[in-house]
């Protein structure tokens, strides 16, 4: 054979082994697993965001932690808490954002492993806005527009209000009221108007009765927005003196004090009042409760005046208490003309004991006003043995008797009388409509008589019919 043929006949076998030998670094054969076990720890990132299952087991703030065959799958579940968010399910070791499904497998390949269920808060968005003139604390600065995001669930920091000049908070949009600071609860995302409306303002109008008798010295303004501070000083001329600040519409007096007050509430007409230190003055005398007549005073300018005794007829069941500018004695400077009305208290009550004295029974002890009479009542007692009910110590029933303090009155008993039953019959024949208890020396005169019988249980018992 020759060279060329036999190297042709190598090159035909060649072939096929050099083309199985380029497929060979190709195939790759199936990956047989260690025989080792594996670790598998699974928890929650935070530990309260939420709970997980493994294999249908509930975790709920504490880890997984178990042992596996290597190429074991396993089943995972996550749900988040309230007001958070199932984000991932990420490889500790790596920090590989593994799955976003709540609900997966994994497979248990070759190294031990960590799994994490990461949760995160719903965040919200807050849009706060202003209406009218005024501003809102967003957490640093005064703001006209808060644009946020809060965590659901949440409380916000309080947004707090500021009126501007002439203005005032009237409260929020969404009904949280007029509350400031307002701590709103993020339950999903929020708007709020904070509304502010204008202050009223208001005008003070000044006057005197008598330009020539004084002035009024200072003013700290001639009007100011509804609840602004005022202060007015009146200033009298010599010979002259203030008596008072009135109300210009109603003449009402306002104020007895030169130096006067007060916060503005309304458009305000004030009058300084002045008079001449040499003035007669009429000191008025007023009832009050009570009725009658008492004369009235005449007092100079600056004089004193002694509170008179009281004359008026008080009212029924009172007594004279003191002048409602005091009691009577105290001497008052007159510097106007005044009134002077009676003060009334109740009079005082005493109780009338009613005594039986050796009777029985009972009777209320009434309680009567001092001053006032009382009648004496019908004998409620019963009567001793062998005595009868005369009257009391005080007066027979019916009479008055005068209360000026604590009174006892006592039942007096007398010897009881026999009585009988006396049938009377003056033509021979019982006539009943003449029958009853008498008295034996009482019918002494009457001629016939059928039957006489004691009284039941009477002293007359004791007695022989006549």
């Amino acid at each position: 054979m020759s060279l060329v043929k036999r190297f042709s006949i190598l090159s035909l076998l060649a072939i096929p082994l050099l083309l199985l030998a380029c497929a060979l670094p190709c195939i790759t054969p199936q990956k047989a697993y260690a025989s080792d076990p594996v670790w598998l720890e699974v928890k929650s990132n935070p530990t309260d965001g939420g709970v997980f299952w493994v294999d249908g087991s509930l975790y709920e703030g504490i880890n997984h932690v178990g042992q596996y065959e290597r190429g074991t799958t396993v089943h995972l579940e996550a749900q988040a808490s309230q007001f958070m968010e199932f984000d991932h399910w990420e490889i500790a070791e790596t920090g590989f954002h593994w799955s976003y499904q709540t609900s997966t497998d994994f497979e248990l390949k070759e190294d031990s492993i960590t799994l994490i269920a990461v949760f995160i808060p719903i965040m919200c968005t807050l849009h706060v806005e202003v209406s009218g003139n005024g501003e809102v604390w967003d957490g640093s600065s005064w703001v006209t527009l808060i644009d946020t995001i809060a965590p659901m669930g949440s409380n916000y920091i309080g947004i707090d209000v500021k009126a501007g000049t002439g203005s005032r908070f009237a409260g929020w949009s969404d009904g949280a009221g007029k509350t400031a600071p307002y701590y709103p609860v993020i339950m999903g995302n929020t708007n709020l108007t904070a509304n502010f409306e204008p202050i009223p303002y208001y005008t003070l109008k000044l006057d005197v009765n008598d330009s020539s008798m004084g002035q009024i010295s200072y003013y700290s303004a001639t009007g100011g927005y509804e609840g602004d501070y005022i202060k007015l000083e009146a200033q009298a001329y010599t010979d002259y003196y203030f008596c008072g600040w009135t109300d210009g519409n109603s003449g009402w007096p306002v104020s007895g004090y030169e130096a006067y007050e007060f916060n503005i509430y309304g458009d305000t007409y004030l009058i300084a009042n002045f008079d001449s230190i040499y003035a007669e003055r009429t000191i008025y005398t007023w009832p009050g409760e009570g009725s009658g007549w008492m004369p009235d005073y005449t007092v100079t300018t600056g004089h004193d005046f002694a509170l008179p005794e009281c004359t008026f007829d008080p009212p029924e069941g009172k007594e004279f208490y003191e002048w409602d500018v005091g009691p009577v004695g105290k001497v008052i400077t007159v510097n106007s003309d005044m009134n002077i009305t009676a003060l009334w208290k109740d009079l005082p009550k005493y109780t009338v004991h009613i005594e039986p004295n050796g009777g029985s029974g009972w009777i209320a002890d009434p309680d009567i006003t001092q001053g006032t009479w009382y009648m004496l009542p019908d004998n409620p007692f019963g009567a001793p043995e062998g005595k009868e009910f005369e009257k009391w110590d005080a007066g027979y029933p019916g009479g008055w008797i005068h209360i000026n303090g604590e009174t006892w009155i006592y039942a007096q008993w007398k010897d009881a009388v026999p009585k009988y039953m006396v049938y009377i019959d003056p033509n021979g024949e019982s006539d009943p409509d003449f029958e009853g208890y008498f008295s034996k020396d009482s019918y002494t005169h009457l001629e016939t008589f059928a039957t006489a019988t004691p009284e039941p249980d009477s002293a007359a018992a004791e007695y022989d019919p006549w």
